[in-house]
């Protein structure tokens, strides 16, 4: 009833420029700042067109002011918001993501710093050296030296071995 009450209390006021100019070019006109019975509104002038081609007024469609500013700040709230979760989110996985990698390289150094040491029987995480990134090559590098080291000093160790065994029997048999 409220809008039917403002409706009849628009009977006889006068028509606003952008209204009369969307009679007089016959196109819809946007307006920001109509002020309809007291009241602020945004919205369109639509023109009126008789069945004879002519046109004969104005029509208003529109919506308050306090209405939409309402709106619009319940979406840039919203949009803020939601902003803000986002952000939350992927610096969460950032943080997840860091602590992963950081405790996947510690256990790569701790590798090679048992190699080092002359430990040739590390151990690397397989999920490691399962990564398709370059962790995962560094990590099968590292298994790899290792592999090989093992290799050689096994063979050294067999080698010395051999020649003390030929030692031996040179020694006997003289």
């Amino acid at each position: 009833t409220g809008k039917s009450t403002l409706l009849n209390s628009l009977a006889g006021e006068k028509v606003a420029s952008k209204a009369k100019e969307c009679m007089n070019s016959n196109k819809i006109v946007y307006v920001a700042d109509v002020t309809i019975g007291g009241e602020i509104y945004f919205g369109y002038y639509i023109p009126y067109v008789n069945s004879d081609g002519k046109v004969a007024g104005a029509i208003f469609a529109g919506r308050e002011s306090s209405e939409l500013n309402s709106t619009i700040r319940g979406n840039i709230l919203r949009m803020v918001l939601i902003s803000a979760i986002c952000i939350i989110a992927v610096i969460a996985i950032g943080i997840i993501s860091i602590k992963k990698t950081s405790r996947y390289m510690h256990n790569i150094v701790e590798a090679l710093e048992e190699l080092s040491n002359g430990d040739l029987s590390i151990t690397i995480d397989e999920a490691i050296m399962n990564r398709p990134d370059e962790l995962g090559v560094i990590a099968q590098s590292t298994k790899r030296l290792d592999d090989e080291l093992h290799q050689v000093v096994s063979e050294l160790l067999h080698m010395a071995h051999e020649v003390r065994h030929r030692s031996e029997e040179r020694r006997v048999g003289k």
